[in-house]
């Protein structure tokens, strides 16, 4: 998802000075997922910052929906 949001931002993300990604960066995915996100913004905006959210965690409260 945040994939295809990014995609649809390129023109407003190509000639940005900055982007701020706020929290929930992936669906209960792990840091290298939440990594990938940010890499994806940072491509067409080398400015980026990035905060993660409670669904950017793996943990023992979110693990039963992962499968694990």
């Amino acid at each position: 998802m945040a994939f295809q949001a990014i995609a649809r931002l390129e023109p407003e993300l190509s000639t940005a000075d900055a982007a701020i990604l706020v929290g929930d960066l992936t669906n209960f995915g792990d840091p290298p997922d939440a990594f990938r996100v940010i890499e994806a913004a940072r491509a067409l905006c080398p400015h980026v910052l990035a905060v993660t959210g409670n669904l950017d965690m793996v943990s023992a409260a979110n693990s039963e929906h992962l499968g694990t």
